[in-house]
């Protein structure tokens, strides 16, 4: 079968097992459940999306190790059984929308 491709963008091309992953990063972020849960979750896809790095912008990929950083970083000032407030819940998921809306070129279904 040969290897499909999709667009990050409208510029760069990415397989399919890559744009995958970027979305398993995101809906892990977005999951419902525990914040350690999904951000546990988001590391281990964020680990397996290295292999794809050279196919994604390096802008999005960095977006994405940042956003996973910033978390653990917050998680760790305030220990392991924090809960997001709404408006940190509010604001991971107009970050990731923001870079789920970038990776799509502003489409909503991808």
């Amino acid at each position: 079968m040969p290897r499909r491709t999709c667009y990050v963008n409208g510029m760069q091309q990415v397989s399919d097992a890559g744009a995958r992953k970027l979305c398993q990063v995101i809906d892990a972020l977005l999951a419902d459940g525990p914040i350690q849960d999904r951000l546990a979750d988001a590391t281990r896809y964020l680990d397996l999306l290295e292999f794809y790095q050279s196919e994604i912008p390096t802008e999005i990929f960095n977006e994405l190790i940042d956003l996973v950083d910033d978390l653990t970083e917050l998680l760790s000032d305030h220990g392991p059984n924090m809960l997001l407030t709404p408006e940190q819940e509010r604001d991971l998921t107009n970050k990731v929308f923001s870079i789920y809306i970038e990776i799509s070129g502003g489409a909503l279904i991808f």
